[in-house]
């Protein structure tokens, strides 16, 4: 059985875990702590190294006498009037220096995961810099609309959605006796129907997904949704790295780049990804 010893710490004394020693010694300045296989040999170790001891040392080996002395290193002094004087910058090195002292006793899991998280925070910044570069170099000069109002976006799951066909169909969520009629448009390009709103925004379903996301071996894809049977619905791997948001944004992408070639200007995209939505929303 292992034993701590802890001769300089918040509370010295001897410890039988690690957990309890590292709280004694954690933002205690001049720490000084040791690992024994005895009792004894931390006890010994203890005594030697404990503040008390020290002070007996001084007394022994420095004559005693009235006048006040600064023991305090020249260096040391300086460093404390800096710190009075500069307390800001002092606090924010000091918080570096505990995240650094934090990072070393973090187990190899958790270090990889805090590797992770800033790669993907690196990689949804990435994500929302070439969305929003996408977006204005197709609404510069085309006349396609861009804004919130032209492509509205909803977080509800697809049962709660209001769906419209060719038919008269009962809104799912509007009472029974509700009838919603829709309006059918033909597309000059090839006579195809699509389906538009009463406000003549196109209606387009998109989705992407991805297995594995954030690792080695990922796959994802992505899916565009006319209409039943509609000749222009999508649904194909991710074109280059495979993550969840890159799959969201290139089916996004995908449906208005088939929108525009069909002639309309107004799209009505209906997405369950808060990542899109906030993209539209708050984003831009």
């Amino acid at each position: 059985m292992p034993y701590y010893a802890v001769a300089k710490g918040k509370k010295p004394g001897v410890y039988a875990t690690w957990p309890e020693c590292q709280a004694q010694v954690t933002g205690f300045l001049g720490a000084r702590y040791k690992k024994f296989a005895t009792k004894a040999e931390a006890e010994e170790f203890i005594r030697e190294n404990s503040a008390s001891n020290v002070i007996d040392n001084r007394q022994a080996s420095f004559p005693v006498t009235s006048e006040v002395i600064d023991t305090r290193p020249r260096l040391v002094t300086g460093a404390i009037e800096k710190i009075n004087q500069k307390p800001r910058n002092v606090n924010t090195a000091s918080a570096k220096n505990e995240n650094n002292n934090d990072d070393g006793r973090l187990s190899p899991t958790l270090m990889q995961m805090k590797q992770d998280m800033k790669r993907l925070q690196k990689e949804l910044s990435d994500l929302r810099s070439r969305f929003d570069d996408y977006v204005a170099e197709k609404s510069r000069g085309s006349g396609f609309t861009s804004k919130t109002q032209g492509f509205h976006t909803s977080a509800a799951v697809p049962g709660k959605r209001k769906r419209e066909k060719s038919q008269e169909e009962v809104s799912l969520d509007e009472p029974s006796t509700s009838i919603r009629k829709t309006d059918i448009s033909t597309s000059q390009c090839n006579n195809t129907k699509f389906v538009t709103d009463n406000d003549g925004f196109l209606i387009v379903y998109t989705d992407g997904a991805c297995e594995s996301n954030g690792r080695v071996g990922a796959k994802a894809g992505v899916g565009v949704y006319f209409g039943r049977d509609h000749p222009l619905n999508v649904a194909e791997p991710v074109r280059g790295r495979a993550t969840n948001n890159t799959a969201e944004i290139q089916a996004a992408t995908y449906a208005l780049e088939l929108a525009q070639a069909a002639g309309f200007d107004k799209v009505a995209v209906y997405t369950d990804s808060q990542f899109m939505i906030n993209c539209m929303t708050s984003y831009m």
